[in-house]
This record gives C-alpha cells, structure tokens and sequence, in this order.
C-alpha cells in the first residue's frame, strides 16, 4: 500500500513541480516573450482561497466524513483505506497547481506566496510516510 500511494504522491506533484522549474526558466532566460497581462485581483483572491481550501479544508473534511463512516465498524479492509489516501493526496496536491497558475499569470506576491504556502503545506503533510500510514492504519484499524 505504501509503495502505491508514493506513486500516486509522486504522479501528482512532479508534473506541477516540472511546470515551475519550466516557468522559472522560461521567465529568467526570457526565452518567451509575452505581454503580461493585468490580471483582475479576484482572480488572485479566488486561487488564494481555492489553494486553501484544497489543501487544508477539504482534506479535513473529506477526513471527517470518512472517519464519520467508519464509526461503527471493527474493521475496515487496507484497500478502503489506500482509496481513502488517494483521494486525500489528489484533493492536496491540487493546490501546487493552483499556484503554479498563480505563478504563470504573475499574480501580486501575497497571493502567490499564500497559495504557494499552501501548496507546500499540502504536499508535505499528505506525504505518505511510513510512520504517517501506520498511524492511519492503527486509527481505522484497517486489515
């Protein structure tokens, strides 16, 4: 299950990942030139939030949910709890994408750096580590 859901992890973050170094690169050796366009400031403070709610809101949520359906039985199967996981990891790793658009469309810097924050926040708390998938195991008392 551990290995699964690294690949899941990995699959998600190293395409927004790649984009940034593209765009960083792309932005700092000018290779493309392009007009900047004056985004409007809500698009800012909807891909901020958006960042958020990805990263932090929803997961706690859907978390709650789970755990809410899982209440009542003994047991539940590893395969229940690795979907579980991999949903959790593709509602987090939503956000790096978030502000990789942020990024792409040079938004003012608190909101970059808001979503990028959150980005980071998401991608580093849903890393499936070992520790971290035991102790989710111990929890729902997955089999």
């Amino acid at each position: 299950m551990l290995r699964e859901l690294r690949k899941t992890y990995f699959a998600f973050l190293i395409p927004a990942a790649a984009g940034f170094l593209i765009l960083y690169a792309v932005k700092t050796l000018d290779l493309l030139s392009w007009k900047q366009v004056r985004s409007p400031q809500v698009i800012g403070i909807f891909i901020f939030i958006l960042s958020f709610f990805f990263a932090i809101a929803l997961p706690v949520f859907m978390r709650t949910l789970f755990a809410h359906r899982m209440k009542d039985r003994k047991t539940i199967g590893l395969a229940e709890l690795a979907g579980f996981e991999r949903n959790l990891i593709a509602l987090a790793l939503t956000a790096p994408y978030l502000s990789l658009i942020a990024y792409f469309l040079e938004l003012p810097g608190f909101y970059f750096t808001g979503s990028f924050l959150a980005a980071l926040y998401g991608a580093y708390y849903y890393f499936p580590s070992e520790k971290r998938i035991d102790f989710e195991t111990k929890i729902f008392r997955a089999k």
